[in-house]
């Protein structure tokens, strides 16, 4: 990284570009609590435009209106989605949001700025079937596998998150009687019913590590905490074994547009995801209807037109 010195200006003392996104990364980590995840995001976002500006002959405390409004149209022309665009502008509009606040610089370089359309993308969704097929295959069915089968409940039984899952801790977890304690975004709390399938395989899988002292819950074999990346592979290892091409996130998917195919009520489904809008659900409502019609046109006689060859 680049040393975090004052460099110089013609009329004043400036810190680096680098400075001021440490700052205003501490900012949001200990005073907003901030994931991670979502500095790690930031960080990314901002080192771009600082990039971007520099090869201007610019700065992040130096930066005008127009080199913002360029460098957004420059991720639009590589092609970057509007959703990736919507993120990485949000990124920008809280750090220089912050940088007013902060006395640093005079004017909001930002506000003019229109926010793109974002896309709605219709998630990627298992048939129940394919989800038997998955969960019940004979390998994860042998006792050295609790821990794998555990993960693939977690993921589609309760929904969770990959980084939900990756955060739990032994205390987290009560078997006895059924739920999960999950701590989703913005450090909030939900408590997640657990099924009779993931409390067997949780069950195995405790007692397989039960005089591991470790407080996180699911472990590698250094008895070190596992990553998102060793879940992934999990998740894909198994797919792969029957013939699925899916990541974790579809499973979470997949749990949501089954509860609403059997008649669970769309604000339940809200709260057992964890979502802290109605509307960021409601996209499972459009996958529940979109293969209502799709079952609806494949099995009915008169559904659509058929031509006889």
């Amino acid at each position: 990284m680049e040393r975090l010195l004052k460099k110089r200006n013609r009329d004043s003392y400036h810190y680096s570009d680098d400075y001021y996104i440490e700052k205003f990364l501490s900012f949001l980590l200990y005073e907003r609590g901030y994931s991670k995840n979502t500095l790690s995001s930031y960080r990314v976002d901002l080192t771009e435009l600082s990039q971007f500006l520099e090869e201007r002959n610019s700065s992040l405390i130096k930066a005008t209106k127009e080199h913002i409004a360029q460098f957004i149209n420059m991720l639009s022309e590589r092609g970057f989605t509007n959703n990736t665009i919507i993120r990485k502008l949000a990124s920008i509009r809280t750090f220089f949001k912050y940088l007013l606040n902060e006395g640093i610089i005079e004017e909001d370089l930002v506000s003019f700025l229109d926010t793109p359309k974002k896309e709605k993308k219709i998630p990627k969704v298992l048939f129940e079937d394919q989800i038997k097929k998955l969960l019940e295959q004979p390998l994860l069915q042998e006792e050295e596998y609790a821990r794998e089968r555990s993960i693939l409940e977690l993921l589609y039984s309760c929904g969770l998150r990959v980084s939900e899952i990756v955060n739990l801790t032994i205390n987290d977890v009560n078997l006895e009687d059924g739920f999960v304690r999950v701590k989703g975004k913005g450090n909030k709390e939900r408590i997640v019913p657990l099924g009779s399938k993931a409390i067997s395989a949780l069950r195995e899988y405790l007692r397989q590590r039960r005089h591991i002292k470790e407080r996180r819950l699911f472990l590698n074999s250094r008895n070190k905490g596992l990553t998102r990346q060793t879940i992934w592979l999990i998740v894909k290892q198994f797919a792969n074994n029957v013939g699925l091409d899916i990541s974790p996130h579809t499973l979470r998917h997949s749990f949501a547009t089954h509860l609403l195919d059997n008649g669970a009520d769309l604000r339940v489904v809200q709260e057992l995801l964890g979502h802290s809008s109605i509307s960021t659900t409601q996209i499972y409502t459009h996958v529940s209807n979109r293969r209502l019609k799709e079952e609806f046109e494949m099995a009915h006689p008169r559904a659509i037109e058929r031509r006889e060859i």
